[in-house]
C-alpha cells in the first residue's frame, strides 16, 4: 500500500509540476520575438543605409532592446485597439483589466494575440526602415579586396596584383586566394604563378622555384590590380 501510495503521490506531483515548464518555455520564445526580434531586424536593415561603427556589446544590445520595446509597444496598442472593436475580445480584456479574469500564456487566444503583436512589430520595423531609407543608396558591407578582386573583375578575367611591402620589396602575380574579412587585421593575400619579385631598389625577376607567395595585410603598403585573361581558362581552351 505504501509503495502504491508513493507512486500515486509521485504521479500527482509530476502532473502538478508539468504545466509550470510549458509557460516558461513559451514565455522565453515569445520574449525573444517581442523584445529582441523586431529590434534585431531593424538593426540588420539599418546596416544597409548607414556605415557601421565599432561599439560596445552593451550599447548594441541596448539599441536592439529599446527598438524592440518601441515597436512591440506600438504593435500591442494596435492589437488592443482592434480587440476592443470585437465584442467577445473586448469583454475579456475589460474583465482581465479589472482583475476578474487571469489570462494564461498557453491559451490559444493569448498565443494568437502574441503572434499578432510579434508579427506586427516586425512589419513596423520594416516600414520604418523603408521610410528612413528613402533616397539613400544601399550600402554593402564588403571589404575593398572582395570588391576589387571579385565584383569588379570582368568576365573571363582574373586579378593580377603588384604588391609593395613595408620592407620595400615588390611582388607580382595572379591573385590565388585572399581573406575577405572586413577587419584588415589578420588578412592574407596569396599570389600564384607567374610570379615575379624584386628586392628594394632592384628590378623584377621571375620566381621559378616557388609556387605561392603569401603576404599579410599589415605588410602591404601599396596594392595595384590589373585584370588580365584568366590563365586557367586559357589553358582549358588550349587543351580543347
Amino acid at each position: 500500500m505504501r509503495s502504491r501510495r508513493g507512486r500515486l503521490r509521485l504521479r500527482s506531483a509530476t502532473k502538478d509540476r508539468r504545466p509550470l515548464v510549458i509557460p516558461s518555455t513559451i514565455g522565453a520564445v515569445f520574449s525573444f520575438f517581442l523584445f529582441v526580434a523586431p529590434g534585431l531586424l531593424f538593426d540588420l536593415l539599418a546596416a544597409r543605409r548607414r556605415a557601421g561603427v565599432p561599439e560596445s556589446a552593451f550599447r548594441e544590445v541596448s539599441r536592439v532592446v529599446l527598438a524592440s520595446t518601441a515597436f512591440t509597444a506600438v504593435a500591442a496598442a494596435i492589437v488592443v485597439l482592434l480587440g476592443l472593436a470585437v465584442p467577445p475580445a473586448r469583454a475579456r480584456l475589460m474583465n482581465w483589466s479589472s482583475g476578474g479574469e487571469s489570462l494564461s500564456a498557453t491559451e490559444p487566444s493569448v498565443l494568437i494575440a502574441m503572434i499578432a503583436v510579434a508579427s506586427l512589430a516586425c512589419v513596423l520595423a520594416c516600414l520604418v526602415h523603408a521610410f528612413l531609407a528613402r533616397g539613400v543608396s544601399q550600402l554593402h558591407q564588403t571589404s575593398a579586396w572582395s570588391h576589387v578582386f571579385r565584383t569588379e573583375a570582368p568576365a573571363g578575367s582574373a586579378p593580377y596584383a603588384r604588391v609593395k611591402t613595408s620592407s620595400g620589396s615588390t611582388y607580382t602575380g595572379f591573385v590565388g586566394t585572399y581573406t575577405p574579412d572586413l577587419d584588415a587585421a589578420g588578412r592574407e593575400l596569396v599570389l600564384v604563378p607567374p610570379l615575379w619579385s624584386a628586392a628594394p631598389g632592384k628590378s623584377l625577376n621571375p620566381v621559378e622555384q616557388w609556387s605561392r607567395i603569401v603576404l599579410r595585410a599589415d605588410e602591404i603598403v601599396v596594392l595595384m590590380v590589373d585584370y588580365r585573361p584568366d590563365p586557367t581558362q586559357l589553358e582549358e581552351g588550349h587543351g580543347e
